[in-house]
């Protein structure tokens, strides 16, 4: 008995050891810590380029950081900055990103200062200003960390950039190729590079897509009924912080609501507490805005403000040719690359292989029947948001894909899923990202280094 006793513990310690040994042999094939560790990567390199950028580039040679900066040090010294005469740039812009911006210099305990870059030769090949006088050390001493807040925001796109393709059932390593893709646009790594809001509304619009991916994909139905007012207040509140952030990123804001509130037809109070809490958030910048220019996107006194003083930025003849050339051309060029204040750009053959690779990869969603609702959810986020490019250019001669950027968690999420129902071999994800990080490299040292010694 006693050795039938024996013999029967035996079996039980031998059938736990194979169940434990299993998974690790698995593991050993696969180890799971990989992704991670690649994913740690791409946060560590993007933000070491961008880094590079933002140090090794002088004060003021980023487009608008004279003007973004002229708003944050009026809220520094206590005053609110309006469309008024001399206002620069952005006089015109939602608060949400000056405040952060004017806290941050609260914290380290600087006094406001007058932004007044020197000028140096007109449109020389070395700058738009003038560097190497007194001021210059104190002028990036002040830049350095609201550029530093700038690479946060865009560590943090990339990390929801993940998010989104996972929840749209990426594998581990197409969720690694989507945030890279994202991490290594050579304009996206330049403009987490300096002071301005596209980084805020950039990382804002990863994180409204990723809670309305979860909302519409229905995973807020697996939630307890007691929770399940978590998703769309946190989606309100978000959408109605990239309203303050940029208000032309209406049109995707706009869109993902709609989308949001189709999902939740079923639902209304979960409905009407996404829209409150939008409302909550968005209602005092149109409220100010209709209080100080009798309109509350400030449209006719921006136009206005802009013919008076700054005539060349306004567009006097509106015809189809210049939207349909000029700001298709614009977009397609100046999406993958633009520096300076847009003064540095590639040839027009330098974005073929980014765009095709672009359409390879997420062309490979509509393979498979049924598995490509939340590809086309994204599609359609991405494209709300690269509406806003022609919106702009309706009555201005601006047409910077930049403003596209708050749906680039979409743009990154659809092409890697995409490259995994190809079945294509798992590097082939990764060879836009590469690209984009070599083109950020070559565009370092033409546009950086070379110019600025």
């Amino acid at each position: 008995m006693n050795e039938a006793c024996s013999a029967s513990s035996q079996a039980r310690w031998v059938t736990a050891i194979a169940c434990t040994a299993v998974p690790i042999a698995r593991g050993l094939r696969r180890p799971a810590p990989a992704p991670r560790l690649a994913l740690l990567a791409v946060l560590v390199v993007a933000a070491s380029l961008s880094g590079f950028i933002a140090l090794r580039t002088p004060a003021w040679e980023a487009n608008d950081e004279p003007d973004h900066m002229m708003n944050i040090e009026k809220l520094v010294a206590g005053n609110w900055y309006r469309i008024e005469p001399n206002a620069g740039y952005a006089p015109h812009q939602p608060p949400l990103y000056y405040l952060v911006a004017a806290g941050v210099q609260k914290a380290l305990g600087r006094s406001a200062f007058t932004v007044k870059p020197q000028q140096g030769d007109a449109v020389v090949e070395n700058g738009q200003f003038g560097h190497g006088q007194p001021q210059e050390r104190n002028d990036r001493r002040r830049l350095l960390p609201l550029r530093l807040l700038s690479i946060i925001f865009s560590t943090l796109t990339i990390v929801l950039t993940q998010r989104v393709a996972k929840r749209l059932g990426a594998d581990d390593w197409s969720a690694i190729a989507a945030a890279a893709t994202v991490a290594f646009v050579p304009r996206y790594v330049f403009s987490a590079s300096f002071v301005t809001n596209d980084g805020l509304a950039t990382m804002l619009g990863a994180l409204v897509t990723l809670l309305l991916v979860k909302l519409w994909l229905g995973d807020h139905e697996a939630t307890a009924v007691r929770r399940s007012w978590r998703l769309p207040l946190g989606l309100g509140l978000a959408l109605g912080l990239l309203v303050d952030t940029k208000l032309i990123s209406l049109p995707m804001v706009a869109f993902v609501g709609l989308a949001a509130l189709w999902t939740l037809r079923r639902s209304p109070r979960l409905a009407a507490l996404l829209v409150v809490s939008a409302a909550a958030v968005s209602l005092p910048v149109f409220i100010s805005n209709q209080l100080r220019y009798g309109d509350p996107i400030a449209s006719r006194a921006s136009v206005d403000y802009f013919r008076t003083w700054i005539p060349a930025l306004v567009l006097q003849i509106h015809t189809t040719d210049w939207l349909v050339k000029a700001v298709g051309n614009g977009f397609l060029t100046s999406f993958w690359y633009t520096s300076g204040w847009n003064q540095f750009r590639w040839r027009a053959i330098t974005y073929v292989p980014l765009w095709g690779l672009s359409a390879i990869g997420a062309f490979g969603n509509v393979r498979r029947r049924g598995a490509y609702r939340g590809a086309l959810l994204c599609t359609l986020v991405f494209a709300s948001a690269a509406s806003s490019v022609w919106v702009l250019a309706w009555n201005t001669t601006q047409f910077q894909a930049r403003l596209a950027f708050p749906g680039l968690a979409a743009f990154g999420s659809v092409i890697a899923l995409g490259w995994q129902r190809w079945n294509t071999p798992r590097w082939m994800a990764f060879v836009l990202p590469v690209l984009g990080f070599c083109g950020t490299i070559y565009a370092i040292n033409a546009d950086i280094l070379a110019r600025y010694a």
